[in-house]
């Protein structure tokens, strides 16, 4: 029985900034702190499926200074493979620049380095670990290419693919015909599709495109108004917790995670959708990226208490 969950990215050092606000262009302004963190949208998911008792392998590439020293160590510290993690001594690590405002709001700035050094020929040498998994998880902060070599060689072995396509980029059909489950948020599924996507309606439209094309399961994640599933059999609505957010870093590596975690391809995927919807909540709460991500205790215990507050609050 498959019971590995395969993660394919990036992996980043985050340079974090928290400011009053969000400075305008050609405008300088004072800074409330700096951090520097382990990030990177694969790091984070595959350390947010670890840290709720997931067995996780990463594929990436660090480069050979003392980011990534730091964030190989960081990995296995948190119970992630690492034995297919790629160093190449002629790049840098990948960065990311964020900013962080008053209210939760990010800005960010992704420098790949060694992440685009990962390149499909290292995908192909690697078939046949991507064979033995139940679930390939990917996102587009490497190369495009080597995102859909590895979405082609997981489907030709039947393993399950959930797409993340951040940053936003144009997705060729042949790589949506089939494609299991795309994760997305409402301005990656507005430039996907070239149309708007901040009302119900809207939404449904672009997602129905995207289901046209072959996408099996369409979710997506839309901060505190909650999340949006379709799939070929119904749609799906759920509302976010209440929580005051204080950085929304990760938050939507931490769904995917919680939403990963729990899934069972085939089976109604409500439960995996709550507690997606859990894990990306709390994430909020905490500032910092892999910082703000839920262990299997800290999950369970923020569902209890969020749903005491809100029976209390329907009472009132």
């Amino acid at each position: 029985m498959r019971t590995k969950i395969l993660v394919i990215g990036s992996l980043n050092m985050d340079l974090v900034v928290v400011a009053s606000r969000h400075p305008q262009i050609g405008e300088t302004i004072l800074g409330k702190s700096f951090n520097i963190n382990p990030g990177g949208k694969g790091a984070n998911q595959a350390i947010a499926l670890a840290r709720l008792g997931a067995s996780v392998q990463i594929i990436g590439c660090l480069g050979e200074d003392s980011f990534g020293h730091t964030l190989r160590e960081n990995l296995l510290q948190n119970g992630v493979d690492c034995s297919l993690l790629k160093t190449n001594n002629k790049t840098s690590s990948g960065t990311a620049l964020i900013t962080v405002d008053q209210t939760g709001r990010n800005t960010i700035i992704v420098v790949p380095g060694a992440n685009y050094d990962l390149l499909p020929n290292d995908i192909e040498s690697l078939e046949k670990e991507i064979a033995s998994v139940r679930l390939v998880i990917l996102q587009m902060e490497i190369p495009l290419e080597t995102v859909w070599t590895s979405i082609r060689i997981a489907k030709k072995h039947s393993v399950p693919v959930l797409l993340n396509p951040s940053p936003a980029n144009p997705i060729p059909d042949e790589y949506l015909d089939g494609l299991d489950y795309l994760v997305l948020n409402e301005s990656e599924l507005s430039s996907i599709t070239s149309l708007p996507a901040s009302t119900i309606p809207e939404i449904k439209k672009a997602s129905k495109i995207l289901s046209a094309k072959g996408v099996k399961c369409v979710i997506l994640t839309r901060g505190e108004q909650g999340c949006f599933c379709m799939d070929h059999k119904k749609e799906y609505h759920l509302p976010s917790h209440r929580v005051r957010a204080v950085d929304t870093t990760a938050a939507g590596d931490a769904f995917i995670g919680g939403f990963a975690r729990t899934l069972i391809p085939g089976q109604d995927i409500r439960n995996a959708l709550k507690n997606g919807a859990a894990a990306g909540a709390f994430a909020v709460t905490i500032a910092g990226a892999q910082t703000s991500l839920p262990t299997s205790q800290d999950l369970e215990d923020f569902i209890k208490l969020t749903n005491k507050k809100e029976e209390v609050l329907s009472r009132s």
